[in-house]
């Protein structure tokens, strides 16, 4: 286990690998950000075709069979990368400087 120190987010650049300051990045809220209690936000259709759980609209192809982009995600399969039986596509949000968010299948966030 990675120890980190205590004062992290005191640092004056506290990017630190593994550690993000929840305010600026509510990943639990921001991955239920769907819905406000009962309220639907996002259209559910739309909401699944970005994340990949719509096969009938896989999205577009993105220069290379195991990437692809639909309603500003892009997806990576990493089906050959896990020795996985069928695709296994991954979302993420990928920006500038090179940050990126990767939504994992098991409901973690990597950023």
């Amino acid at each position: 286990m990675q120890r980190y120190p205590a004062d992290w987010q005191s640092y004056s650049y506290p990017f630190i690998d593994g550690c993000f300051d929840q305010a600026l990045f509510p990943r639990h809220e921001w991955r239920d950000a769907s819905r406000i209690g009962t309220q639907q936000l996002l259209d559910p259709q739309l909401l699944d075709e970005a994340l990949q759980r719509d096969p009938a609209h896989p999205g577009v192809r993105a220069g290379q069979d195991m990437l692809r982009y639909n309603h500003g995600l892009w997806a990576w399969n990493a089906q050959a990368a896990l020795g996985c039986r069928a695709g296994t596509w991954i979302p993420f949000l990928s920006g500038y400087g090179g940050i990126d968010v990767a939504l994992l299948p098991n409901g973690m966030t990597y950023y």
